[in-house]
């Protein structure tokens, strides 16, 4: 099942296909050459955006908990994730529920940058507690930024006992 913004890139991506057909018929090594440009413009669009949202959480580090809290006075974990893609102009619900529904779902070998993951509270529970941003993957640790409810905004490695045995699922908001 496509979302949206997958949709839209889809769309966008016929666009220039069709756009650089037409305009260089009678040169088709031109128009792929046009065509591989496009792509890599949004793909580096994209990695901007991403790099944005993780420089936004960052800047947060320190920050205090704070439950319902959105500034850098007091945050907790949606908040961050709420802050952090509100730089890049998409806006997020204030509930981690709802959070949790937004954007396709991945698994735990497709994990990327800027990917959500979300907490249970203790292992084998299997209800909502927390969530954080994916902002790096090195030696295969994936390292991420969030609020604890008893601390301020910090990253951890998914590979922690703590947070692996706490791991319910990821979602990717930006495709």
């Amino acid at each position: 099942m496509m979302n949206f913004r997958s949709f839209l890139l889809f769309t966008l991506l016929n666009c220039v296909n069709v756009i650089s057909f037409s305009q260089h018929q009678s040169d088709p090594v031109k128009a792929e050459s046009t065509r591989r440009k496009e792509v890599q413009k949004l793909k580096d669009k994209h990695e901007k955006q991403i790099n944005k949202v993780i420089h936004t959480a960052r800047t947060y580090f320190g920050t205090p908990y704070h439950e319902g809290g959105t500034s850098k006075k007091g945050i907790d974990a949606v908040g961050l994730v709420f802050r952090s893609y509100k730089s890049v102009g998409i806006t997020l619900p204030l509930d981690l529920e709802a959070q949790s529904k937004i954007g396709e779902r991945k698994y735990i070998g497709e994990i990327e940058r800027g990917d959500l993951l979300f907490f249970s509270i203790s292992a084998g529970d299997e209800k909502l507690f927390s969530v954080g941003i994916v902002t790096g993957i090195e030696n295969g640790n994936v390292y991420f930024i969030q609020c604890t409810s008893i601390g301020a905004v910090k990253e951890f490695k998914l590979n922690d006992p703590k947070w692996k045995d706490r791991y319910i699922l990821t979602r990717r908001i930006l495709e």
